[in-house]
């Protein structure tokens, strides 16, 4: 995730609440934000790297977590006071799915632009209330893109992921 201060910075304490942590909704705005500018690879390891740290925490995402490097720690760190699960941190997982699925409104449909990192495998769409199902995978859609680009899809849709198998 993104961390409130840089491991460079003198300040700098992994498990210091403003000074190293990380918040899972500013790591999930940031990696929008890359998504929105064209960073669609920087993006999608910030959004897989955020739901990796769901899932370490039983997918109750804390306030906050420990700010420690990924080759310190095998998984994410609790910070010790923090609140968890909390509301906007519930929220952040959602716009990570939604960064990997390039979801926009866009004239008054929901359109997707789909870009997998490469941990997953297989990503569906399941529509809301019957309308059409999408279905995007590496294998199918060249690095997980969208072939046709932009779709606009029926109705509002939830995600399902499937983890690529590892070596």
């Amino acid at each position: 995730g993104i961390r409130t201060m840089s491991s460079r910075d003198a300040g700098y304490n992994p498990i210091e609440y403003h000074n190293g942590t990380v918040w899972p909704h500013d790591t999930a705005i940031v990696a929008e934000g890359l998504r929105r500018y064209g960073f669609r690879d920087d993006a999608n390891r910030l959004a897989w790297a955020l739901l990796e740290a769901a899932e370490a925490f039983e997918y109750r995402l804390p306030e906050v977590f420990a700010g420690y490097d990924r080759d310190a720690t095998t998984v994410a760190v609790e910070y010790p006071t923090a609140s968890r699960p909390q509301a906007w941190a519930a929220a952040a997982p959602l716009l990570a799915i939604r960064t990997i699925l390039g979801l926009d409104a866009e004239d008054g449909r929901m359109t997707s632009d789909p870009s997998l990192p490469p941990d997953i495998a297989r990503l569906r769409l399941l529509p809301g209330g019957g309308g059409e199902r999408r279905e995007t995978d590496r294998e199918t859609s060249g690095h997980g893109r969208s072939r046709t680009g932009r779709r606009a899809l029926p109705r509002p849709a939830r995600p399902t992921l499937t983890r690529a198998s590892r070596p």
